[in-house]
């Protein structure tokens, strides 16, 4: 995000065991990341991915929503997604796809829309509020600098 100097860095595992038996001082060094970057701050979310995810080489921005779900809803907010906002975004012009990442533990939602461009990004503003939320959505938008999803 240029406007704060944040970055978002992903990485995806087969399982929760294999993430937390994969720390990132494992593979790469993080004392450069911190000097470069500052201090990390690191959070696990379970990961749905049904959607055609070669098209996000395609992408040049993306737009985080972070949302705080009501205690009980989740299961409601993860098909919200797949089955309404998805469809709804799909036909946009310069939507390349999306992900949802889902922190059961704290009720919290982390949506990810990747774009063509920041312009196609930007003429697409995301869809009003909703019903399952608790407080406001926290939203970042960022270049899309570097995906490797082999």
């Amino acid at each position: 995000d240029h406007t704060d100097g944040n970055a978002i860095a992903l990485s995806f595992w087969p399982s929760e065991a294999d993430n937390t038996g994969n720390p990132p001082s494992s593979y790469i060094d993080v004392s450069i990341v911190d000097q470069l970057l500052g201090p990390r701050v690191l959070g696990g979310y379970d990961v749905d991915v049904r959607g055609d995810m070669s098209k996000s080489s395609s992408a040049t921005h993306a737009r985080t929503n972070r949302r705080q779900i009501q205690p009980g809803k989740m299961d409601e907010a993860i098909s919200e997604y797949r089955d309404s906002v998805i469809p709804a975004v799909s036909s946009r012009k310069g939507f390349v796809g999306g992900l949802l990442l889902s922190e059961r533990d704290n009720n919290t939602t982390l949506a990810i829309s990747l774009w063509a461009s920041e312009a196609d990004m930007l003429a697409n503003q995301p869809l009003g509020p909703d019903s399952l939320s608790v407080g406001s959505t926290v939203r970042t938008e960022c270049e899309l600098t570097y995906v490797d999803l082999d």
